[in-house]
Order: structure tokens, then sequence, then C-alpha cells
């Protein structure tokens, strides 16, 4: 029987993050946080659209959920697929529920995975991107696009969020307060960046499994949406600029041909998924899971009254690490756990 040595800790994400400054992405509206993004949008299209209902996956984080409560719009779910898109059925059956109402749908490309043209599908429907798990499409024709720049992203600016369509908001995301803070944000990025060698790799982990009861103590506080300032803007602008998918891909592909079909969700390989999820538990420094979103799930099913097979698959997920310092000693590991070897766990 195959007896794998434990490689060495990890934590399970590691952000991209640059050093220079960028000219501001035109249209671009910049917040300190996507969860502030998305209540100051769905704030301002409620404005427009009294009776308007959001329609939502029902894996999804936290504060999607709460930015969309605080603006006082009406809110429905969609189960999610084995694509980890939405399910088709579900979400006609949740549009059906509001004919003649305004529906606002979020797609999520939940770890990088595609998602539809819903704009093309649903032309009546406002099609809002949740990108807060990968990074901007520029070939997409959805109303806007949400994106988020936290520790655990793509790309990082130790928080911060953007809107992508709203320039005809320009105005009112003038008026609001600034946060800055550039040089104090990038210094902690420095320092965050050197203590996530292997020496710290452990309080990495410690930080991701506190994930869930960070999401229910920032839904204790209201979201109040400021503007980031040009200084913080222009640093996350350039660390986009030089963000390399590569590594994330190949890894995520490495995942892909070692795991059995049954192991697998339905996603394509040459993507780079933040996390590569498996359903299959897999135990081990870097490895986290899915149940970070346990809370969304449960309201889910029970405003819908029935199980969702789908958004249960991803909460019992494990979700593979893909940042840079993964090494094949890692992914073997994982890997030979997934093929039902015995392992010695770290």
């Amino acid at each position: 029987m195959l007896d794998l040595p434990a490689p060495p800790p990890l934590p399970p994400l590691i952000p991209h993050l640059g050093y220079g400054r960028a000219p501001l992405p035109p249209g671009w509206l910049f917040f300190g946080a996507a969860r502030q993004a998305l209540k100051f949008l769905a704030s301002r299209l409620r404005s427009e659209h009294p009776d308007l209902v959001f329609v939502v996956p029902a894996y999804t984080c936290d504060s999607v959920i709460q930015a969309i409560d605080e603006s006082g719009a009406g809110l429905d779910f969609a189960d999610v697929d084995a694509s980890l898109d939405m399910d088709m059925p579900s979400l006609q059956e949740a549009l059906a529920r509001h004919t003649g109402k305004p529906v606002a749908l979020v797609p999520t490309p939940l770890f990088g995975a595609p998602v539809r043209d819903y704009k093309r599908l649903f032309p009546d429907c406002i099609v809002i991107e949740d990108r807060a798990q990968t990074v901007p499409d520029p070939g997409s024709r959805a109303d806007y696009q949400l994106l988020s720049f936290g520790p655990g992203k793509q790309v990082s600016g130790m928080g911060g969020g953007a809107l992508i369509g709203a320039q005809g908001l320009q105005a009112s995301h003038l008026a609001l307060e600034t946060e800055c803070g550039a040089l104090k944000h990038m210094a902690m990025a420095m320092v965050g960046n050197f203590l996530l060698g292997p020496g710290w790799s452990l309080a990495g982990q410690r930080v991701a499994q506190r994930h869930g009861q960070e999401g229910l103590e920032k839904q204790s506080r209201d979201i109040i949406p400021v503007r980031l300032c040009d200084g913080r803007a222009r640093w996350i602008s350039s660390s986009l600029a030089t963000w390399d998918a590569t590594q994330r891909l190949s890894i995520a592909d490495r995942y892909h041909a070692g795991t059995a079909p049954e192991h697998r969700f339905d996603i394509p390989t040459g993507l780079p998924y933040l996390r590569y999820p498996v359903r299959t538990p897999v135990v081990g420094a870097g490895v986290s899971s899915g149940d970070m979103y346990e809370r969304v799930v449960a309201r889910a099913e029970d405003t819908l009254g029935r199980p969702l097979p789908g958004a249960r698959a991803l909460a019992q997920a494990s979700l593979l690490p893909t940042h840079r310092r993964v090494t094949p000693a890692h992914i073997g590991y994982y890997l030979g756990q997934l093929r039902g070897s015995e392992t010695r766990l770290p």
C-alpha cells in the first residue's frame, strides 16, 4: 500500500500582489470591498425598480446575501449544477415565480468556472456577474461585473472591490467618503508575502478555517459603501496587469488529469481556478472545505422548501489549492487520497 509522506505545510489561498501603479481602467468604480460595491449598485437599482428581485446561486458568499438584504430588494435562489453554474430548471422556476417583476440575475463563476451568457439568454433581466473569485472578462455581455480584491482572491489589494458597467453612477460614487491607506496596505501585502513562507503557512490555514465565523461577524455590521482612493485603485490596477494565470492553470489541469471522473465536477480544463473543487474528502494542509457557504445553502433550502443537491455537493466538497506555493509533492499527496491510497496525514 502506497505511503505518501506529508508535504510541507502551506495556506489554502495566496493571491497575486504587485507593487506598481497603473492607469485606472476607464469606467471602473472602486470601493472598499466588493460587498460595498454590490450594496451600492443594488440600492440604486432598487430605487429605479422598487419591486426588483435578485436571483442568486444557492451556493454563494454570505456577503452577497447581506448586501442584497440591506438594499431592501427581493431575493430568490437557484440551485447550481455539476458545472458550478446556475441550474437551468431551477432558474426557470425562480423566474416563473416572479413573472412581471424586474429581475436581476447574479451568475457567479465559482472558483473561476465559466458561466453562461445570461444576457443573451435572458435579455430582459439585469445581469450582474459576480466575478469575485476570478478576474474581469472584457468579452462579457453582462450589464455589470463585480470584482473583489480581498486577501484570498486571484488578485489582492489587501481589500477592495470594483464595479464595471456603472459609469452612469459615477457622480454618486464620487460623493462617497474615501478610504485610502495605500502605503499601509502595500506594506501589509509585502509583510504578508514574507510571512506566507513555510514557517507561517499554518497561520494562513487557520485564517481560512475561521472564514465562516468572520462571515457571520460581518453580517452583524451594516455594509457602508466607501470609495477607494486613486492610489490604492492604481496599485490594484497594476496587480491586475501583472497577474499570470499560467501556474494556476497548470496545477488545476494536473488535478483534473489525476482525478477519476466520479470525483470531479463538470468543469473544463485550461482555466486558472482559485481553488479546485473535488467531490471526495481530502485532508491536508492547504486543503479547505466547501462548507464556508453552508448558511447560504441552508437559507436557500429553507426559502425553496426542498433540498438543493447541487449546492449541497459543493458544501461537502474539498477545495484543493492552486497557488504558487503548491509543489508536485502536494499535488501527489492530494491525488493519492483521491485514488484511495492510505496516506499519513500532516
